[in-house]
């Protein structure tokens, strides 16, 4: 059986180590660096604190989101994602919104909108924050939660776990897909409105052994699960239901095979998790199974009964800044390094 690796050390990982390495860490921190979607505090006994932080600001400079209602939107929902990968009940959100010249009070008021309906649809509330103007528009919010015992991370995966998606997979590729290829027709912005899955969390966290949010796409999920846990995690490219037939369709449209959606790194706020094999039926319904744990290193795809093939997870990932963020760039090589893999070059039918 061959073993997955990892050639290439993703370099966005490696800049938040050293980063970190220069900072004061809070001793009663409850996981190290990329061990959770989200930072656990003790509070009191068996109860945590949780908080995390998200910044909207690239998405914006490259023109991936144009419309003020879909940054409001997907500014909470990754924030509130992070609380639901560590299974956390959301308090409310910090806000800190920094806008460019170009926003008047009829746009900010439409990205007040964005973010207030957001927080409603998840049940939460906005805490404060700070409202300022700068040089670039930059979005930025603070998620705090609570929970209390079993703690769930990244961390528990075991040989023989199965993994599984709290639901098809890939919008959010196929919404950046054809929004920075000048096809946004197919895929309006207005309908990208991915949801934090909360109380999927809640559920999971008493019954998977490890989980993260695919807020960087799945396969960069599944590559931190990978290396948190030293063991290789397999997609079954064949398992059914793996990819969002809405986002299929995109594919089809934009010459994409199905598997990019999944390789790409702009995810929609679903849950990856791994639990024991047979334990689906206790799962959230519509858990969508992805794969297994396995001893080994890396993440590997099936194509059918052959042996898997293993991927360097690493080179793609960094793949938007070998190419210098060109989207055509960025497409030919992710298309160009699976072919060579034997991965299909052209869409579904």
């Amino acid at each position: 059986m061959q073993t997955a690796i990892m050639t290439e050390t993703v370099a966005e990982l490696l800049r938040i180590d050293a980063f970190v390495a220069q900072l004061s860490l809070h001793p009663r921190r409850v996981f190290p660096t990329h061990h959770a979607d989200a930072e656990l505090m003790p509070l009191s006994a068996g109860s945590y604190l949780a908080a995390t932080l998200d910044v909207l600001s690239e998405e914006l400079s490259v023109g991936l989101y144009r419309e003020p209602e879909t940054m409001g939107w997907v500014l909470v929902q990754a924030n509130l994602s992070d609380l639901a990968a560590v299974g956390a009940t959301p308090v409310g959100l910090v806000l800190g919104v920094s806008l460019g010249p170009e926003w008047d009070d009829a746009r900010t008021a439409r990205l007040a909108g964005g973010i207030d309906d957001a927080v409603r649809s998840e049940g939460a509330f906005i805490l404060g924050g700070d409202l300022n103007d700068g040089a670039a528009t930059s979005l930025c919010a603070c998620a705090i939660g609570l929970l209390e015992r079993p703690l769930i991370s990244r961390h528990g995966v075991r040989p023989g776990d199965r993994i599984y998606a709290s639901a098809p997979l890939g919008l959010g590729n196929a919404m950046a897909a054809a929004a920075l290829t000048g096809h946004r027709e197919l895929f309006p912005e207005r309908a990208f409105r991915p949801r934090a899955r909360l109380r999927a969390g809640r559920n999971l966290r008493t019954r998977a052994h490890a989980m993260i949010d695919t807020s960087d796409g799945l396969l960069a999920a599944l590559d931190q699960l990978a290396r948190v846990n030293e063991l290789c995690l397999e997609l079954d490219l064949r398992a059914p239901r793996l990819v969002d037939e809405r986002a299929a369709a995109v594919a089809v449209k934009l010459g994409l095979p199905d598997w990019a959606l999944l390789f790409g790194e702009h995810g929609e706020y679903e849950l990856v998790c791994a639990a024991d094999a047979g334990a689906e039926s206790a799962l959230p319904l519509g858990a969508v199974p992805l794969g297994q744990a396995r001893d080994g290193y890396g993440v590997a795809v099936r194509l059918g009964d052959a042996e898997a093939i293993p991927l360097d997870a690493g080179r793609i990932r960094n793949l938007r800044a070998t190419t210098g963020g060109d989207p055509a760039a960025y497409i030919s090589a992710l298309l160009g390094y699976g072919t060579s893999l034997g991965l299909p070059g052209s869409p579904r039918r």
